[in-house]
């Protein structure tokens, strides 16, 4: 038979679960709007300048160690944004296809 001791500690691991899970949904949702917006600024440069940016600093974003999105310029008709979402695994945007992988 459970006590209320082991009831309260069942009822603490679940909401530090919770609230973990939480602060990762919260983290993706905002690094794919972050990466969604920094799409745009790409494709705003490419419609103005005709190049995609060599750097997100060419579309004034400061690169630095503290960046959770990355853009790498793969050729002159080509470029991916992407972010980490688990240990190991990224969310990857591909400007040839248009689709999120």
């Amino acid at each position: 038979m459970k006590t209320v001791k082991d009831i309260k500690k069942l009822s603490f691991i679940i909401l530090i679960c919770l609230a973990i899970y939480i602060f990762f949904q919260c983290t993706y949702i905002f690094e794919y709007q972050e990466a969604k917006k920094i799409i745009n600024h790409v494709e705003n440069f490419h419609s103005s300048v005709g190049r995609y940016p060599n750097s997100l600093e060419e579309i004034g974003i400061k690169e630095s160690e503290d960046n959770t999105v990355y853009y790498e310029k793969v050729s002159e008709d080509h470029y991916i944004i992407w972010f980490g979402t688990t240990v190991g695994e990224s969310r990857v945007y591909d400007s040839k296809r248009k689709t999120w992988e």
